[in-house]
């Protein structure tokens, strides 16, 4: 679920908000996650629709995880920014890179050239629903890359 995974982004980076309130009608002050979206929203991990909603409940693709986590690079320091055709590029080797949606390609290959993902056989998959283990994964590494944990801990 789309809250679910922006409290996870939050709390791993061990982000605190400013006790603002989410702008998303959808969010109600009261709701579990109010506080983590509200944070998100305000380090710019999550956008929303246009219709001014977040649709916390809603489950979450690979490519909408895909890009939240791109945002979340950044604040760890591991940005990288590729054109629409350098983006093509590195999602060429992958037999579903058409499904990749243009507004999220770019993510999606920063995500595939930091090695947070990798594809298997199957492809990206960007139109699945995240899991919670692909997310703990991918986050893992994340951390791991901007060097905010060290793996060795974890043997």
């Amino acid at each position: 679920m789309r809250a679910e995974f922006a409290a996870i982004i939050v709390r791993a980076l061990g982000l605190t908000g400013n006790g603002i309130k989410s702008e998303f009608k959808d969010v109600n002050p009261g709701d579990w996650y109010a506080g983590a979206v509200a944070t998100a929203q305000e380090y710019g991990i999550v956008a929303g629709s246009e219709d001014g909603t977040f649709n916390p409940a809603k489950t979450i693709t690979r490519e909408e995880a895909m890009i939240m986590i791109a945002r979340a690079m950044k604040l760890a320091g591991l940005e990288s920014s590729f054109s629409v055709a350098e983006a093509d590029a590195m999602l060429s080797k992958f037999a579903d890179r058409a499904s990749v949606s243009v507004w999220a390609k770019q993510a999606v290959a920063s995500m595939v050239k930091s090695g947070l993902v990798g594809g298997s056989n199957a492809g990206l998959q960007p139109k699945s629903n995240m899991t919670r283990a692909e997310s703990a994964v991918i986050i893992q590494r994340m951390l791991e890359r901007a060097k905010l944990i060290d793996n060795k801990n974890f043997e």
